[in-house]
């Protein structure tokens, strides 16, 4: 205890409330607590920004996963095989297709910028969309409206995915914009087959061998339609399924058919 001292008011001849003397040592050591209190707060401050930092490193990195994933997804979905996607420059390049007579479901191989556009841009939507509801708590993605800009050069074509992407973290708002995926494809895994097959029957002037039919990994059956000279050719590949459906192939070799 502090030494007590009272003193008198001569004024008025009344005892005064005694007074406490702190001796410099307990001021000293109080001042010494404030600072170790105000110094634990700044380091707590820092350890939570650093955790949330690390927290939104992470999910970048998932969220770029789920991203790439969808893009490569939507490819497969509109027929678009054997790319991998990546995320790089703000580009989505759809690879290179060689002018090729052949057809996909009535329509060419070589698609144009307003199907790919089209239907690319709807698949992204979609499979996107599943990677918005799969965000971790704390964290928002919002896609600003698809827009796919698909160019053409001779035999090339390529489509750069313009939107941006913003990934937004509510622990301290940093954002990551722009984020697009750049493919590689390599048609040949579809082409290179189905050419042979198609290549056999024109010089073989439709006369089909079965043997040539015979594709590795492949399963192809035939109709000849002599009243629309052409020959239908259904191709189910073996090694791709999304879904449990495995992809078929309708192609068709016109002119040059036997007329008996």
């Amino acid at each position: 205890m502090a030494k007590e001292v009272k003193t008198v008011d001569t004024s008025i001849g009344k005892e005064v409330m005694p007074q406490k003397r702190f001796k410099p040592l307990k001021i000293a050591i109080i001042f010494v607590i404030i600072l170790l209190v105000a110094g634990g707060g700044a380091g707590l401050y820092v350890w939570q920004s650093n955790k949330f930092s690390s927290s939104f490193d992470t999910v970048s990195v998932q969220v770029e996963s789920c991203l790439a994933t969808a893009l490569q997804a939507s490819l497969l979905d509109i027929g678009i095989r054997g790319g991998k996607a990546e995320f790089a420059s703000n580009a989505l390049d759809l690879g290179t297709y060689k002018a090729n007579p052949l057809y996909l479901n009535g329509r060419s191989l070589v698609p144009t910028p307003a199907e790919v556009n089209a239907e690319l841009g709807k698949s992204i939507e979609s499979m996107m969309s599943e990677c918005i509801k799969q965000a971790p708590e704390g964290v928002t993605i919002t896609p600003d409206p698809f827009d796919v800009q698909v160019t053409t050069a001779g035999d090339k074509t390529k489509a750069t995915l313009l939107s941006p992407i913003a990934v937004k973290s509510s622990f301290f708002g940093k954002e990551l914009k722009n984020l697009a995926a750049q493919l590689t494809f390599n048609p040949g895994s579809v082409l290179v087959p189905i050419d042979g097959i198609v290549s056999h029957v024109a010089s073989s002037g439709g006369i089909v061998d079965v043997e040539a039919l015979k594709r590795p990994g492949f399963e192809v059956s035939y109709e000849v339609k002599l009243d629309q000279n052409k020959i239908v050719f259904l191709v189910q590949d073996l090694s791709q399924s999304i879904t449990g459906k495995r992809y078929a192939w309708v192609f068709f070799a016109e002119g040059g058919l036997p007329n008996n």
